[in-house]
């Protein structure tokens, strides 16, 4: 096995872990550092065909699946998940995490290695994927794959499975200690393509995205938990694009609360949730269903800003304080009059 790496990436860089710095490794975990992957293919034999192409570089490798349930091509959806992974305090320096969800695979865009501020690698496609988490982590540096000697592109029947030909080669070779710069150039962090999420906040007003949607049907957004006051009710507007879906004035009341317990049987809430920031939640059921929004307005532009957008208005909050009637909380859902796509590219590739 190579010594493991000088500095943090072989790029003469200091280290310095933002997150779990009290988090205890053992010897074997440092030199055989954890390889996750996160894709959006789904329950074929692609994950496992990945997972096969580590281990014929890296027979010992310890591998962890984060999901494989990305919806098709939603860089938006993976590149929020993918964040929320990497900036948890539990996890450790030197983890390796390989994401594809990847409509453009085989085409121009760059292969990326990128290693950031607290320790660790991120490994995937140039499409944005990967900015939510370096701009969370700092990014260190950046490489873009180019030696493909150290892939298993030559052995590839097509380049339509960057995944098992690219991606998961090039995590083994990391874990077994290769020095990132050996990979290729490095990339200016200003040529990136990276997502957009802009967040605006006023006392009475805060706008953001609708950024994901979980497994429950809760609709995450970007809005930080601590932009409202617990029960405070406010009045949110989601749009997408401009074009309504559904009646304005069908919800009433949207309380914020600090837990799910705490909401009304059956109704439409905010609620601060784990990712820190607040999400649009119906108490036992599904949110994404009730308002009739799917993944068809989480998505992106071709320049990478998300297509839909929350307003939450909190002076409702004062109006009450005043002891005047509560308005209609509107939720509008709009988009335009083309179909809003989940991602700034289309294709039917495994990635």
């Amino acid at each position: 096995m190579k010594k493991r790496r000088e500095g943090i990436y072989g790029c003469g860089c200091e280290n310095g872990r933002k997150f779990g710095s009290a988090r205890l490794q053992s010897e074997f975990e440092r030199d055989n550092p954890l390889i996750c992957l996160l894709t959006d293919y789904k329950r074929d034999e692609a994950p496992y065909l990945v997972r096969s192409a580590i281990r014929v570089i890296k027979p010992d490798a310890r591998i962890e699946d984060i999901t494989h349930e990305i919806p098709a091509f939603n860089i938006l959806s993976g590149a929020w998940r993918l964040a929320r992974v990497v900036s948890a305090p539990t996890e450790a320096e030197g983890t390796i995490y390989v994401a594809v969800v990847d409509p453009g695979v085989g085409g121009e865009r760059k292969n990326l290695i990128i290693g950031t501020k607290d320790g660790r690698y991120l490994v995937g496609p140039d499409n944005g994927l990967l900015s939510l988490a370096f701009q969370e982590a700092g990014l260190e540096c950046a490489v873009s794959i180019d030696n493909w000697e150290l892939t298993l592109r030559r052995f590839a029947k097509s380049s339509t499975f960057e995944g098992k030909d690219v991606f998961g080669p090039v995590a083994a070779h990391l874990a077994n200690g290769v020095q990132i710069r050996e990979f290729g150039e490095k990339v200016d962090p200003n040529h990136l393509r990276q997502i957009n999420l802009s967040l605006e906040s006023t006392p009475k007003l805060h706008k953001g995205h609708l950024v994901d949607i979980d497994e429950f049907g809760n609709l995450r957004t970007n809005i930080e938990n601590g932009s409202l006051d617990a029960l405070d009710c406010a009045r949110v507007i989601v749009s997408c694009r401009g074009l309504k879906l559904f009646d304005r004035t069908a919800y009433r009341d949207l309380d914020v609360r600090t837990n799910f317990e705490s909401g009304k049987d059956g109704s439409v809430f905010l609620v601060r949730s784990s990712t820190g920031c607040l999400d649009i939640v119906k108490k036992q059921g599904d949110a994404s269903r009730e308002l009739r929004i799917t993944f068809n307005q989480i998505g992106l532009t071709a320049d990478l800003r998300p297509i839909s957008e929350v307003l939450i208005d909190r002076s409702i909050a004062d109006r009450d304080a005043r002891g005047a009637d509560r308005n209609p909380v509107s939720i509008d859902v709009r988009s335009s009059g083309r179909e809003c796509v989940p991602s700034m590219l289309c294709g039917n590739a495994v990635g």
